[in-house]
């Protein structure tokens, strides 16, 4: 139970935000017409956003969706407390299913003025309350520098743990995409769906300050909190036009406005269509674009997890329940087979056309999540993401005719024995299913 005091702060720091977006601008210096800048290697990631929290002045806008309580986590806690202290607005969104941020340092920060909500907590008897979740990963500072794509906050995504993953991130700078990715961060803070809840404390709030301050200290320690912060648009493209799409929150079913925009890239593809996602369980809708595509002679490939990557055994089954089909049609199909998790979600078209971002090409991004891509046309930055992306074939197996049985052989070598039977389960079980649902 919050006490008085407790809930006037609450009040205050939610009344607040509606003063916001009329005199942010005015405080803060103009910015160019385009920034796109590719954010491969995981540490830098981190560096970066570490950075931008440490440059903010007005505002800290994060949707993520998963928070984790490791060291990244509640480092990335400690230098926004920081932030919030010397006068600058946060807002922390995180989805209610993932959301592992411990109650008592929840409570702490809103104590600090800096609110944490849920998105769509599930709910136990609702099965859409699960399925429904806020993919989103979006950090925005100052109403003018964001960090989207795939990365969520955990030890894993910033080459911290003992197997992490292959993702890639873009710093994107400019009036129009930046308008419009607050605009989106301001509707899934308004939806009812989006609640603050702080559970039964089982620790002090003083401990978990307490915890903060030494994550603040390990930190410094490794020389990530520094006076004099690099450049971080070093490195980047200047573009004319960015362009920044979402798919819309409804609880029931999202607005496929994403698959929409890729259907039409692919659709108008004359040379190729380049893909990495993680999860792979393409639409009928789509695929029947792809098929177009390759007939009329576009190159169509696309890497995805291999059974020993991946971290998703279910969304492998049902990857695997059509991989042949996919084959079939003329894609040139590739699985990745390295020591981590492929986690990105990246798109070329015709060497052009760079769309980086949440979505991965599954069930769950198209109709059931929250979602966000940006969408650039520059032939530089493609080069950058395709050279990229030509690494991570690096760790990847292309497959051939001889590769059409639905899971690799047990016997096969690297693959997990475990899960491959577990993946072989699911597959043949529930195959028809996860096709529907994933």
């Amino acid at each position: 139970m919050k006490n008085s005091g407790l809930l006037l702060l609450t009040v205050s720091v939610f009344a607040g935000f509606a003063c916001f977006s009329a005199c942010a601008a005015e405080d803060l210096p103009p910015q160019p017409p385009g920034i796109y800048r590719v954010i491969d290697q995981p540490e830098e990631g981190f560096r970066t956003r570490i950075e931008l929290i440490q440059k903010a002045r007005v505002s800290i806008d994060f949707a993520s969706y998963s928070w984790a309580n490791d060291a990244v986590g509640l480092q990335m806690l400690a230098v926004i407390r920081e932030a919030a202290r010397r006068g600058v607005r946060v807002r922390i969104i995180v989805d209610g299913l993932y959301n592992r941020i411990p109650a008592a340092i929840r409570s702490t920060l809103l104590d600090e003025g800096i609110p944490i909500l849920d998105y769509n907590p599930p709910k136990f008897l609702k099965l859409s309350s699960y399925l429904h979740r806020m993919h989103t990963k979006l950090f925005i500072v100052d109403h003018q520098t964001m960090i989207m794509g795939s990365r969520n906050i955990e030890n894993s995504y910033f080459g911290f743990a003992n197997k992490n993953y292959v993702d890639r991130d873009i710093l994107v700078q400019g009036p129009k995409p930046i308008q419009a990715a607050t605009d989106y961060f301001d509707e899934l803070w308004e939806l009812p769906t989006s609640m603050e809840r702080i559970r039964k404390l089982k620790q002090s709030p003083d401990d978990a300050s307490d915890v903060l301050d030494q994550a603040l200290e390990e930190l410094k320690a490794r020389d990530y909190t520094t006076t004099e912060l690099g450049d971080y648009t070093v490195g980047s493209s200047v573009a004319e036009e960015l362009s920044f799409y979402n798919n819309l929150p409804e609880i029931v079913k999202s607005t496929p406005q994403i698959a929409e925009r890729l259907m039409e890239l692919i659709s108008k593809a004359r040379k190729s269509v380049m893909i990495e996602s993680g999860y792979l369980v393409i639409s009928p809708e789509m695929l029947k674009i792809i098929k177009a595509a390759i007939a009329r002679g576009v190159t169509v490939r696309v890497l995805t997890n291999s059974v020993r990557s991946t971290d998703e055994p279910l969304a492998q089954a049902a990857y695997l329940s059509m991989r042949h089909r996919l084959r079939r049609i003329g894609i040139d199909l590739w699985e990745y087979n390295g020591d981590d998790h492929l986690h990105v979600k990246s798109y070329i078209i015709d060497s052009k056309s760079v769309i980086i971002g949440s979505y991965n090409l599954d069930q769950l991004s198209r109709m059931q999540n929250t979602e966000t891509i940006s969408c650039i046309d520059d032939e530089q930055i493609a080069a950058k993401v395709l050279q990229s992306m030509n690494e991570n074939l690096k760790h990847a197996t292309q497959l051939t005719p001889t590769d059409d049985a639905p899971v690799p052989s047990v016997r096969r070598s690297r693959q997990p024995f475990f899960k491959v039977i577990e993946v072989r389960v699911m597959q043949y079980l529930l195959g028809a299913l996860l096709r529907r649902v994933i």
